[in-house]
């Protein structure tokens, strides 16, 4: 990935909401109670948490302000500094919302805000977080800016939005990034991160369960390090391995001179977001060398067991650009190319992930998975993260 340009935003997550119970272990209860039952068959039918902000109802626009909290139909929201609007689209036309009639604004009268609410999660379940986002158009020419980030016992999701001219302020721009959850309560927080009266406005928001994790999440992946959140980078930056050394489970390997990058989810170049998929970080495989190089690991197995091999191939669309408009991953399971796989999908503004997999049966005790970058020369990025290996259904090891 070509690094000429650096850009921190920042959108952070974080709450609870059990206050309304009135008792501790009352809360613990309900809490233990849902996240058992989204783990129950059919529950991921159902988001897990959704907002559209239509409460309170305004008339123009409502601000709440630090150590305030406001109830909607689903959900408490805390505001925990400076404050945030609660804005009526249909008469603050500055504004546009995507479901209803009402949405958020993080810079409030005046901001930075910063809010949070929680939601009730299935430890190692895998969930998506999305929502609609564009921006106040009093803040004129000026970009608007926020943080997102997904907490439970760890952080497990955090990137960074700017919406910004050329792009008219109506435009709704989609955010959709996926974390396992860690706990049975998972937290959401948004932060803006400009003043004034006008910034990013968010509606729309859905966490739901994505079904082909359930399964295999219930199984303990058998790889180290698999979503690339070690070592830990600076936020919005990397840092480059080159082939023969090894980082946290990982070996580098492929071209002579080549290197790959673990890199921050809110890392920004050329106007796009480079965010992860699950977690803080993911893998850029072409390093600053666009190389064949790639990385690979040796994990424990049982010869003759079934396995399934999951991993999630990001790909950024930037046609005149440095980033091209596919990514190509080889996958090898010991030594013997398993296929290339690739990923042509676009979210503007942002990386698209698309998750792959691969069926092995073991040959012995061990397997060594490895995965080389595929892309062209010139192609700047090709994403890799949330890489699991776990028993076949109905396999044991």
């Amino acid at each position: 990935m070509n690094r000429s340009m650096h850009r921190t935003i920042g959108f952070l997550a974080a709450l609870a909401l059990s206050g309304a119970l009135g008792c501790a272990n009352a809360g613990q209860a309900l809490s233990t109670a849902l996240a058992t039952a989204l783990t129950a068959p059919g529950a991921l039918a159902q988001p897990a948490f959704q907002e559209s902000f239509e409460a309170p109802a305004t008339g123009n626009y409502s601000v709440v302000r630090a150590g305030q909290s406001f109830t909607t139909q689903r959900n408490t929201w805390s505001v925990t500094s400076g404050s945030v609007d609660v804005v009526n689209a249909r008469v603050r036309t500055e504004t546009v919302a995507a479901d209803g009639a009402q949405l958020i604004d993080l810079a409030g009268s005046p901001g930075a805000g910063v809010m949070s609410a929680s939601f009730p999660t299935a430890p190692g379940q895998r969930y998506t977080l999305s929502f609609a986002y564009a921006r106040n158009n009093g803040i004129g020419a000026n970009p608007a800016l926020a943080r997102v980030e997904v907490i439970g016992a760890a952080t497990l999701l955090r990137a960074e939005l700017q919406h910004a001219s050329p792009t008219a302020f109506d435009v709704q721009r989609r955010f959709s990034q996926g974390f396992v959850a860690d706990s049975a309560s998972t937290s959401l927080r948004l932060t803006s991160l400009v003043g004034g009266n006008a910034g990013i406005t968010i509606d729309a928001i859905r966490v739901t369960g994505d079904s082909v994790a359930g399964p295999r999440a219930s199984r303990q992946s058998l790889v180290t390090n698999g979503g690339f959140e070690q070592p830990v980078v600076a936020h919005g930056r990397y840092q480059t391995f080159a082939t023969g050394q090894s980082f946290a489970g990982w070996q580098v390997i492929g071209a002579a001179r080549g290197n790959v990058a673990p890199i921050s989810g809110s890392y920004r170049s050329a106007g796009i977001t480079f965010g992860s998929h699950g977690g803080a970080q993911w893998l850029d495989m072409t390093g600053l060398t666009n190389s064949a190089t790639g990385v690979q690991q040796t994990v424990r197995t049982q010869a003759g067991a079934r396995y399934v091999l999951t991993f999630f191939l990001g790909n950024v669309s930037n046609p005149r650009g440095i980033f091209g408009t596919t990514s190509a991953i080889e996958v090898l399971v010991d030594g013997k190319s398993a296929g290339v796989f690739r990923n042509d999908g676009a979210i503007p503004g942002a990386q698209h992930w698309r998750e792959r997999t691969v069926p092995i049966i073991a040959a012995g005790s061990t397997t060594r998975i490895a995965f080389i970058n595929r892309d062209a020369a010139s192609d700047n990025s090709c994403g890799l993260d949330d890489v699991s290996l776990v028993p076949s259904a109905g396999a044991s090891n």
